[in-house]
């Protein structure tokens, strides 16, 4: 009985530890920064960030699988792979619509005979798919996206309305959203007249 109690009380810790939010802890002289992963109650994965060192919570993972074992078992999670359409025939919303992002967004285009059949801040656009209208765009707030394969920070440019500018934003390189520009000018040059 006292077996089945303290387990039950290890997956409570460990459900517990893999909700908690990332933190990044403090610098010390104890222990070396440097990448560790967290679990991501949003997206369900685990993903990298930088530790300093100290401090922090439990969900601090010295890498992925140690992660993905403690935590996406633990609350019923799965590892996904994540494949990203690319080329002529893709039917992403990023090549369907003809946005200037260059974010690899994974969202499938939706069909549409008028704008009454798109979500909001969507239009139907001429070859019949639901596109994001530019004001949506230039209005959704920045986003990291995730990792692919690899930790790679990629350093790109999202419009912030309030500011009426864009400001420079770390992409993990798979998904987020379409205020996701390559460059300070391309970003001004489509959401700066909004």
């Amino acid at each position: 009985m006292l077996k089945i109690v303290l387990l039950s009380s290890l997956i409570l810790h460990l459900v517990n530890c893999c909700n908690d939010s990332r933190e990044k802890g403090f610098v010390c002289d104890k222990a070396q920064s440097g990448t560790r992963f967290y679990h991501d109650t949003k997206s369900g994965r685990c993903q990298p960030f930088f530790f300093l060192g100290c401090g922090g919570n439990a969900n601090n993972f010295v890498d992925r699988p140690t992660c993905e074992r403690s935590c996406l078992s633990s609350i019923g999670g799965q590892t996904q792979s994540i494949t990203v359409s690319t080329g002529e025939n893709s039917t992403t919303i990023v090549s369907a619509c003809s946005l200037p992002t260059s974010a690899l967004l994974q969202e499938a285009a939706t069909g549409c005979k008028s704008t009454s059949d798109c979500a909001a801040g969507h239009k139907c656009s001429s070859n019949g798919v639901c596109c994001p209208t530019k004001d949506h765009i230039c209005s959704l707030t920045p986003s990291n996206g995730n990792e692919a394969t690899e930790f790679v920070h990629r350093g790109r440019y999202a419009w912030i309305p309030t500011l009426k500018n864009c400001i420079r934003f770390s992409y993990f390189g798979v998904n987020g959203n379409p205020n996701n520009f390559p460059s300070f000018k391309e970003c001004v040059s489509f959401c700066g007249s909004t």
